[in-house]
């Protein structure tokens, strides 16, 4: 029996899994960092070889088998869990928006379970930061939740748990090349505060300046970035904002899966105020 064995973080195992769907042939995938639920799900996301991103490509099938081994886990820099964890925070910050109103059965148990781990995240995620060791149950748990809970959650929920404005961001601001090189997870964190001041400045979401200030205590204890500025990209130079607005705002960009309009001028003055405003925390 012919079969492909991938060990590595996302985009190995992403580039991997498209390359066996077009064999026909099984993958079994080893997780090296807590970074990615790649490991678990029937999506490759594309890129350049700069690191563009292209396109999602829905597989036929999610892994053979996925081995997750704590021992190899425990050995990726801290780096790595904190962009798991902002990845997989996204999962209940841009389901619940899109796919709230679906009445799917398994697509409302797939947002529910997004919710507890985004609660698990919040509780756990600064210990496990902390203290990276398969002695600390919070850092298992969080692993866990980052490597197999994610990806389960679009098992269950499928194509109709939607992703939405976190990683039409993301994508975006990836066809910007920076020598920075941030991780996926950091970009998407980045891309949820916005979502959620989209959230706020179009939608009139009370709550959504509340769900920021939550965020932004969790991401600097995790030393995640919080704004394109600290990804690297400066958007005021090279035309840059305006072309992160186009490619998010571009056919068929995950933000039109939100529940209200958004175009390029509410992307441009969205992320202007964020890259000029302070948030007090306290």
């Amino acid at each position: 029996m012919i079969l492909l064995l991938l060990q590595g973080g996302g985009k190995v195992l992403d580039a991997g899994k498209f390359l066996a769907d077009s064999l026909s042939i099984p993958v079994i995938t080893v997780p090296l960092s807590p970074s990615t639920c790649a490991g678990w799900t029937a999506l490759s996301n594309i890129y350049t070889i700069n690191g563009q991103f292209i396109e999602d490509v829905q597989l036929k099938a999610c892994p053979k088998i996925l081995v997750l081994d704590h021992a190899f886990i425990e050995t990726a820099p801290k780096r790595t869990l904190a962009s798991g964890i902002a990845d997989a925070l996204a999962k209940w910050y841009e389901s619940s928006l899109t796919s709230s109103r679906v009445e799917d059965g398994l697509v409302q148990q797939a947002i529910q379970i997004s919710r507890v781990l985004r609660d698990q995240l919040l509780i756990d995620g600064e210990n496990a930061y902390k203290r990276q060791s398969t002695q600390n149950l919070s850092w298992c748990n969080v692993v866990e939740g980052c490597a197999l809970t994610a990806g389960l959650i679009g098992g269950i929920g499928g194509e109709k748990c939607r992703t939405a404005a976190a990683h039409a961001i993301h994508n975006a601001i990836t066809q910007i090349v920076s020598t920075h090189k941030p991780l996926h997870g950091e970009i998407v964190g980045v891309g949820i505060i916005l979502q959620l001041k989209l959230e706020e400045k179009i939608n009139n979401n009370k709550l959504a300046y509340q769900s920021i200030k939550q965020l932004l205590v969790l991401m600097k204890k995790l030393n995640l970035p919080t704004t394109i500025a600290e990804l690297g990209i400066n958007v005021f130079e090279n035309n840059n904002l305006q072309k992160i607005a186009e490619f998010t705002c571009r056919d068929k960009s995950e933000i039109h899966y939100l529940p209200f309009e958004i175009n390029q001028k509410d992307i441009i003055e969205t992320i202007t105020n964020s890259e000029k405003q302070k948030i007090k925390l306290f």
